[in-house]
């Protein structure tokens, strides 16, 4: 009744990984699971699944942060306001860096997010990712091909099958490229 409210409220503006929440959140369980006649060791498949499963349900902090930044996402977007705006440029920069014509809400998060910047937006793909869900947005901002016959590398390599390994390769390559080329000319 108390902790959740003040655990969720500024989750939504985090970009915290699956890693961390369950550091963050290990206090809180630790004190409530005696309480609920528990062992502090339980496993947390039993805790955070629902009771059609067997488990406890109780809610965890991974979902309502990625719930959370939906809301969030969603109403900006939809409101066109500056928010809104911002969180299109930023998809479109990371659009830009990774290199695809494809929208990247569209594309399985796992592939990418080793040579990707960890933030918010990143943050709200890997959850959608994670749903096995996507988002589409209308009108978002998408490379064009500069001349007929040309084609994004990135998805050449996904038409093609490579492994996320491979991807991170070619994702690799590019940042030494870029730095490289900013090196020389600036």
């Amino acid at each position: 009744m108390y902790l959740r409210p003040k655990l969720s409220y500024p989750l939504p503006c985090t970009s915290y990984t699956p890693a961390q929440c369950p550091h963050i959140q290990a206090p809180a369980l630790a004190a409530l699971l005696p309480k609920l006649r528990l062992n502090r060791d339980s496993p947390r498949v039993i805790i955070f699944s629902g009771p059609k499963y067997g488990g406890l349900g109780l809610p965890d902090m991974m979902d309502d942060q990625g719930y959370g930044q939906l809301l969030l996402f969603i109403g900006h977007v939809k409101l066109g306001d500056d928010n809104g705006k911002l969180i299109l440029s930023m998809i479109s920069h990371m659009q830009l860096g990774i290199g695809t014509a494809s929208p990247i809400l569209s594309l399985p998060f796992p592939i990418f997010e080793k040579w990707i910047e960890h933030n918010w937006i990143s943050s709200v793909w890997s959850y959608v990712s994670s749903a096995k869900a996507t988002i589409e947005i209308q009108h978002q901002w998408v490379p064009k091909i500069s001349r007929q016959g040309d084609s994004m590398i990135i998805d050449q390599a996904m038409e093609f099958n490579f492994t996320a390994d491979q991807l991170n390769s070619l994702g690799a390559g590019f940042h030494y490229m870029r730095y490289i080329a900013k090196l020389f000319f600036g």
